[in-house]
């Protein structure tokens, strides 16, 4: 693994979504208010890293990209509904966007500057 794969699952264990998450999926689907208070916990949580840590700097981007794509993988409800509560919904689709681009890129055989 990486150092920017590194960065983003410590990332996750250190603010807590990992855990959350493991709660969200021990939750009956029908259970909708549950649901929704786990998920507005994650958004306050990465909308306060965002405020404190500058995403012009591409490791704390990444490492953003990386929390965000884990969490859609494992529950893409879970994201969806991220996307409509947060105060940065443009930042979460660029960074998960930007994941995308550079594997596609590199199983294209494209040079890419950042190590997944």
């Amino acid at each position: 693994m990486t150092d920017i794969g590194r960065n983003g699952k410590m990332l996750m264990e250190k603010l807590g979504i990992k855990s959350l998450l493991s709660k969200l999926r021990r939750i009956h689907p029908s259970h909708h208010k549950k649901k929704s208070l786990i998920i507005r916990q994650i958004a306050t949580i990465l909308d306060n890293w965002i405020n404190r840590h500058d995403m012009r700097d591409e490791k704390n981007f990444l490492a953003l990209a990386m929390v965000l794509e884990s969490i859609s993988r494992e529950d893409y409800y879970a994201y969806i509904e991220l996307i409509k509560i947060t105060r940065y919904p443009r930042i979460y689709r660029q960074a998960v966007n930007h994941i995308k681009w550079v594997r596609l890129h590199r199983k294209l055989g494209g040079m890419v500057s950042i190590e997944l």
